[in-house]
């Protein structure tokens, strides 16, 4: 028996060889080993709170994602995603130089780690720490949307409306505001709400909440609806230019504005009327006028639009001279006993004030020229300067004082 096992021993081990060989072959080829790279696994970060119990904040710079290469049959591998890793970075592990070591495991319970290789590609997750600081800030609403047609979100209070946002020091000086969006589309009537309060930049990007804490996550928002109107705007010139001087009406845009407040309010308005003083003026004026400085408390201003732009243009007037027979000046209040007799004889020249277009249409007939006695304070017999008066429907000044003598009838005959 022995004989038959040791017989030709070195052609039963070579035998046995080849076929372990031919094994490993066959099943390379049926079921070979492949190595696969498994991208942006995020890293899990454990015991964070030890840097908060000495009082610091970190950044992390770099290793927030780990990029994994593995080794193992095709089998296998092929039937794994990124998601069936695990990678993790224990802060109570980190080092003098702040980096923390990533381990990565293999949560898939299908499998075993010890039928994989593992490589990390990104060894390290490095961080940068500071000092954690702590501010109140204000929170601001941004409503989203359009209120319903005729009708106005006329403010919005939020409650608290101060809150405490904690984190490192760099964190924490990239906030210049915390905003809650309402949405307000369509809305008729005011209501409450909740919000998020979100820290954002300067540049109007949102700052990493994950790296903030907020005093409180919600706050309630108190939004003011009214209903609105469009009422007329008037500009109205007050006040006379620099003796000589002429006022145009004044031109101004818009002409209408929106407005808002309670039904009862808005049923007693239906004009905003602002004054421009023009008193001594010699220039055109050209201004913008803040309308909300002249509407009441009552109503709101609709729009971005505050001001109204106002020309009034202030232009010397020119002068003519017309000739006016004495007979067609007509006198008024002088008592019965008096009569009126003009010292320059038959004719006086008048000195006609107003604008080039309305001199170059005015005649002595249009002029329609009057002395008015009550400007006398007195009808004694006796020579007088009184000055000439028009009741043209013109725009137009008569700038001329004339002599008359004042006597009674009696004394003509």
């Amino acid at each position: 028996m022995k004989q038959v096992l040791t017989r030709n021993i070195g052609m039963k081990i070579l035998s046995l060889f080849l076929a372990t060989l031919l094994w490993v072959v066959i099943m390379n080829i049926d079921d070979p080993y492949i190595t696969a790279k498994f991208e942006n696994i995020p890293v899990q970060i454990m015991n964070e709170t030890a840097l908060g119990e000495v009082g610091k904040m970190y950044e992390v710079e770099s290793g927030e994602t780990v990029t994994i290469k593995v080794r193992g049959k095709r089998s296998i591998v092929d039937n794994l995603k990124a998601s069936d890793f695990e990678a993790t970075a224990n802060f109570r592990e980190m080092s003098p130089v702040y980096a923390v070591p990533i381990n990565v495991t293999l949560k898939s319970s299908k499998y075993s780690e010890d039928d994989l290789e593992i490589e990390k590609m990104t060894q390290m997750m490095t961080l940068s720490l500071e000092d954690a600081d702590e501010q109140i800030f204000r929170i601001n609403v941004v409503t989203t949307g359009d209120a319903a047609e005729g009708y106005y979100v006329a403010e919005t209070i939020t409650n608290p409306n101060l809150i405490k946002i904690t984190g490192s020091k760099k964190q924490i000086a990239k906030i210049k505001e915390v905003i809650v969006e309402v949405n307000v589309q369509d809305v008729k009537d005011s209501f409450v709400t909740t919000g998020t309060p979100v820290a954002y930049g300067e540049n109007g990007y949102q700052v990493d909440s994950v790296k903030l804490t907020f005093e409180t996550t919600q706050v309630d928002v108190d939004v003011k609806v009214l209903p609105t109107k469009e009422i007329s705007l008037l500009i109205t010139q007050e006040g006379e230019p620099y003796d000589g001087y002429y006022c145009s009406t004044p031109d101004y845009m818009p002409k209408t504005i929106i407005i808002a407040g309670t039904k009862e309010d808005l049923s007693k308005i239906y004009y905003l009327k602002i004054p421009v003083d023009v008193t001594l003026q010699k220039e055109t004026i050209s201004t913008q006028i803040n309308i909300e400085e002249y509407l009441s408390e009552e109503y709101i201003l609709v729009g971005n639009e505050n001001n109204v732009a106002v020309t009034i243009k202030i232009e010397e007037l020119d002068t003519k001279y017309i000739s006016v027979k004495t007979r067609d000046i007509t006198v008024k209040n002088l008592p019965e006993e008096y009569e009126v007799v003009y010292n320059s004889g038959e004719q006086v020249n008048v000195s006609v004030m107003g604008i080039k277009e309305v001199l170059d249409s005015i005649t002595a007939y249009k002029l329609k020229p009057y002395i008015d006695m009550e400007d006398l304070n007195e009808y004694e017999p006796g020579t007088y300067f009184i000055t000439l008066k028009t009741d043209s429907t013109e725009d137009i000044t008569v700038n001329s004082t004339i002599s008359i003598t004042i006597r009674k009838k009696a004394e003509a005959e």
